[in-house]
């Protein structure tokens, strides 16, 4: 049988209302549930703040200094700032390119990156997917994973990487066979 809990008006009204403390906090002090407290307050007519009404918020999480104005504040500059692209960006031509940039570390890319991301490159690339109309050359797979591969090694031969005739259409899954397979079959027919 639960036992039964007498609240004055006068001190929950003062605790609740004044003093700022948590129906929580409250309970605690009762021995009581958070639900008999609010229970009290609603017989009470006291209005029940629902940011604490089951939560121990603190006196000190209201007023002017509170941490709760200073996250406002911070969300505020956040949302007023927000267009810091371009010209509106302090940063904006500082010169944060090439040798300029902190993380520069000597022109390290490789000649193979380099060419890999070079415009020709990406000409041959393209050139070689529509002469074998998107479609891989060993399968017949029309996917949207296709690679351009070298007939002839790339490293090796470098005077033919951005010829056409050098290159053939693959999908991902025959051009992991071409690299890791044994050169024999289909593959060597048409790779050759």
């Amino acid at each position: 049988m639960s036992k039964k809990i007498d609240v004055s008006y006068k001190k929950l009204y003062s605790w609740y209302i004044t003093e700022i403390r948590s129906a929580s906090w409250i309970a605690k002090y009762y021995n009581c549930s958070n639900v008999t407290i609010l229970n009290w307050l609603r017989r009470y007519d006291i209005p029940v703040d629902s940011k604490r009404k089951m939560t121990g918020i603190k006196p000190w999480l209201f007023g002017e200094n509170s941490v709760t104005k200073r996250y406002d504040v911070k969300l505020k500059m956040r949302v007023n700032h927000a267009d810091f692209t371009g010209k509106n960006n302090p940063n904006y031509g500082k010169g944060s390119f090439g040798k300029d940039n902190p993380n520069w570390k000597g022109g390290i890319t490789s000649e193979n990156k380099r060419i890999r991301q070079s415009n020709e490159y990406n000409t041959w690339r393209l050139a070689v997917y529509k002469r074998d109309r998107y479609t891989c050359q060993v399968c017949g797979h029309m996917s949207t994973r296709l690679v351009a591969h070298h007939k002839q090694e790339f490293s090796k031969y470098p005077e033919v990487r951005f010829d056409i005739d050098n290159g053939i259409t693959l999908c991902t899954s025959c051009h992991f066979k071409e690299h890791y397979k044994s050169k024999s079959g289909i593959y060597a027919r048409l790779i050759k």
